[in-house]
Protein backbone atom coordinates (compact mmCIF):
# COMPACT_ATOMS: atom_id res chain seq x y z
CA UNK A 1 0.00 0.00 0.00
CA UNK A 2 3.04 2.35 0.98
CA UNK A 3 4.22 1.79 -2.69
CA UNK A 4 0.60 2.97 -4.18
CA UNK A 5 0.70 6.23 -1.88
CA UNK A 6 4.48 7.19 -2.88
CA UNK A 7 3.99 6.74 -7.12
CA UNK A 8 1.06 8.51 -7.15
CA UNK A 9 1.86 12.09 -9.22
CA UNK A 10 0.84 15.12 -7.60
CA UNK A 11 -1.55 16.59 -9.67
CA UNK A 12 -4.00 14.02 -9.76
CA UNK A 13 -7.60 14.75 -10.16
CA UNK A 14 -9.80 15.02 -7.13
CA UNK A 15 -11.93 11.99 -8.60
CA UNK A 16 -8.98 10.11 -8.92
CA UNK A 17 -7.69 11.08 -5.61
CA UNK A 18 -11.38 10.63 -3.91
CA UNK A 19 -11.17 6.69 -5.54
CA UNK A 20 -8.23 6.21 -4.79
CA UNK A 21 -8.56 7.06 -0.89
CA UNK A 22 -11.88 4.97 -1.09
CA UNK A 23 -10.49 1.88 -2.38
CA UNK A 24 -7.52 2.05 0.31
CA UNK A 25 -10.01 2.49 2.92
CA UNK A 26 -12.34 -0.49 1.77
CA UNK A 27 -8.70 -2.47 1.58
CA UNK A 28 -8.07 -1.66 5.37
CA UNK A 29 -11.77 -2.58 6.71
CA UNK A 30 -11.51 -5.69 4.99
CA UNK A 31 -8.16 -6.54 6.34
CA UNK A 32 -9.31 -5.10 9.81
CA UNK A 33 -12.66 -7.18 9.27
CA UNK A 34 -10.72 -10.59 8.97
CA UNK A 35 -8.54 -9.91 11.63
CA UNK A 36 -11.00 -10.04 13.79
CA UNK A 37 -13.11 -12.69 12.88
CA UNK A 38 -9.84 -14.97 12.97
CA UNK A 39 -9.27 -13.59 16.35
CA UNK A 40 -12.69 -14.33 16.93
CA UNK A 41 -12.13 -17.92 15.67
CA UNK A 42 -8.88 -18.52 17.23
CA UNK A 43 -10.09 -17.22 20.67
CA UNK A 44 -13.84 -18.17 21.56
CA UNK A 45 -15.80 -16.97 24.20
CA UNK A 46 -17.80 -19.11 24.99
CA UNK A 47 -21.04 -18.35 27.11
CA UNK A 48 -24.29 -20.25 28.11
CA UNK A 49 -27.82 -19.62 28.06
CA UNK A 50 -30.76 -21.42 29.71
CA UNK A 51 -34.14 -21.08 28.38
CA UNK A 52 -37.34 -22.14 27.11
CA UNK A 53 -37.26 -22.24 22.71
CA UNK A 54 -40.28 -19.15 21.29
CA UNK A 55 -40.01 -18.87 17.90
CA UNK A 56 -37.72 -19.11 14.63
CA UNK A 57 -36.57 -15.54 12.32
CA UNK A 58 -35.77 -16.39 8.97
CA UNK A 59 -33.62 -14.34 7.50
CA UNK A 60 -32.52 -14.43 3.57
CA UNK A 61 -28.96 -13.95 3.95
CA UNK A 62 -25.65 -15.63 4.69
CA UNK A 63 -26.13 -15.40 8.66
CA UNK A 64 -28.36 -18.33 8.90
CA UNK A 65 -31.65 -17.77 10.72
CA UNK A 66 -32.13 -16.72 14.51
CA UNK A 67 -33.68 -18.93 17.47
CA UNK A 68 -35.06 -17.29 19.95
CA UNK A 69 -35.33 -18.42 23.63
CA UNK A 70 -36.63 -17.12 26.61
CA UNK A 71 -36.27 -17.29 30.28
CA UNK A 72 -37.70 -15.58 33.33
CA UNK A 73 -35.25 -12.34 32.75
CA UNK A 74 -36.11 -12.12 29.09
CA UNK A 75 -35.39 -13.23 25.53
CA UNK A 76 -32.14 -13.74 23.54
CA UNK A 77 -31.51 -14.68 19.74
CA UNK A 78 -28.55 -16.71 18.51
CA UNK A 79 -27.50 -17.45 15.45
CA UNK A 80 -26.70 -20.97 13.06
CA UNK A 81 -26.67 -21.77 9.50
CA UNK A 82 -29.06 -24.48 8.72
CA UNK A 83 -26.11 -26.74 7.50
CA UNK A 84 -24.41 -26.05 10.80
CA UNK A 85 -28.06 -26.68 12.60
CA UNK A 86 -28.01 -30.42 11.22
CA UNK A 87 -24.43 -30.95 12.28
CA UNK A 88 -25.15 -29.64 16.22
CA UNK A 89 -28.90 -30.43 16.94
CA UNK A 90 -30.41 -32.03 14.29
CA UNK A 91 -33.71 -32.13 15.64
CA UNK A 92 -36.18 -29.35 15.50
CA UNK A 93 -36.41 -26.76 18.95
CA UNK A 94 -39.78 -27.73 20.51
CA UNK A 95 -41.59 -24.94 21.85
CA UNK A 96 -41.92 -24.83 25.31
CA UNK A 97 -38.48 -27.58 26.19
CA UNK A 98 -35.53 -25.74 28.34
CA UNK A 99 -32.52 -25.95 26.21
CA UNK A 100 -28.40 -25.14 27.21
CA UNK A 101 -27.27 -23.13 24.26
CA UNK A 102 -23.60 -22.56 24.27
CA UNK A 103 -22.47 -19.21 22.17
CA UNK A 104 -19.57 -17.48 21.22
CA UNK A 105 -20.57 -13.93 23.03
CA UNK A 106 -19.06 -11.66 20.50
CA UNK A 107 -21.04 -12.93 17.68
CA UNK A 108 -23.85 -15.19 19.49
CA UNK A 109 -23.39 -18.13 17.54
CA UNK A 110 -24.44 -21.45 18.53
CA UNK A 111 -21.96 -24.42 19.05
CA UNK A 112 -23.79 -26.72 21.31
CA UNK A 113 -27.40 -27.58 22.42
CA UNK A 114 -28.45 -29.67 24.99
CA UNK A 115 -31.85 -30.33 25.77
CA UNK A 116 -32.40 -30.07 29.58
CA UNK A 117 -36.31 -31.21 29.34
CA UNK A 118 -40.04 -29.79 29.26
Amino acid sequence: MLIIIVNLPLKKKKKEMKDLLYGILCIILSISTVIYYTYVTTHPQIKYFEGSYDQVIRHKTFSGNEFVFKDSEGTMGFYISLHSKEKIYPNDFEEGVKYRIFYEDRTSIIVKVEKLGP
